[in-house]
């Protein structure tokens, strides 16, 4: 028994070396774990999506009124939950004396529900994604994005992989084949697709192919991100798989990892295909009209 405790701490240093996650990876963990205590108290059924304070910014409440005022004027013009992280700092009021490491953590959590908090044209339509935790995203109910993680938490905790959505008024001409190009290398461009944290390449090369998505024209985009693994030392490389479509006045571009969505049942040897993907977005994710 002695020695099993030794042993423990010195397996935890070795984990600790070989590990590499995301700076904000700890907090994602102390959300998951606060979500859960309010689960059990308020019965909440999907946490990551529910709207709550934390204990860092109920330490500083003067702090974190006066950063989230900050969060919802630079989201709301399109900046980044990344650059609000890196970038936004105050030079004066009670924040402006906090450390960084603090301000981060608090700007963190006032950005996850800033995010939550939106009111975006589309939901999910169950609770399936339930281990998805918001991982990036900017905007307004008409135009913005938001990017999801999957992640699974634990004693050994690995990634599955990435999911995003984006939206923006309807231009007047028709969705062609041009414009789904140019949205996606945009969205590229923008980090909409993968966290920055993770150091992703892209590889040049995609194919494009027409379909159909919610009685709709669309575009289906598959491309290839090669990218540091989240908890491990290497790297490799997932496939992504982009529509891009017009539905009900927005124009949308959905995108995600093979790594994200199981393969269909009897296909475990094969990756999902396009129609499986199709069928998955038309079962989940519901589209409204604001």
């Amino acid at each position: 028994m002695k020695l099993t405790l030794l042993g423990l701490p010195l397996l935890f240093v070795i984990q600790l070396y070989e590990i590499e996650t995301w700076p904000e990876f700890d907090w994602i963990i102390a959300r998951d774990l606060m979500g859960i205590e309010l689960g059990e108290k308020i019965k909440y059924r999907n946490s990551p999506y529910s709207v709550f304070s934390m204990p860092v910014l109920e330490w500083y409440p003067e702090a974190a009124s006066q950063l989230d005022s900050m969060v919802g004027i630079y989201m709301k013009n399109q900046y980044s939950m990344e650059w609000v992280l890196d970038s936004l700092r105050p030079d004066f009021g009670p924040a402006s004396v906090l450390k960084d490491k603090t301000i981060n953590q608090m700007l963190y959590y006032l950005c996850v529900n800033y995010l939550i908090r939106l009111q975006k044209p589309w939901h999910f339509d169950d609770i399936w994604p339930l281990l998805w935790y918001v991982n990036g995203g900017s905007g307004t109910p008409h135009r913005g994005w938001i990017r999801y993680a999957k992640l699974m938490l634990g004693e050994e905790p690995f990634y599955e992989g990435f999911f995003c959505i984006s939206w923006s008024p309807t231009v007047s001409k028709d969705f062609d084949i041009e414009d789904a190009i140019d949205a996606y290398q945009d969205a590229k461009q923008a980090g909409v697709f993968v966290s920055r944290s993770i150091n992703p390449v892209w590889k040049e090369d995609f194919t494009v192919a027409e379909c159909m998505l919610y009685n709709s024209r669309a575009f289906y985009i598959k491309t290839q991100v090669e990218f540091r693994t989240f908890f491990w030392k290497g790297r490799v490389t997932d496939t992504f798989n982009i529509f891009l479509f017009d539905y009900r006045g927005h124009k949308y571009l959905v995108g995600f990892t093979n790594w994200l969505l199981k393969s269909p049942v009897g296909s475990h040897t094969e990756p999902p295909d396009m129609s499986f993907f199709q069928s998955w977005m038309e079962l989940y994710l519901e589209l409204d009209s604001l």
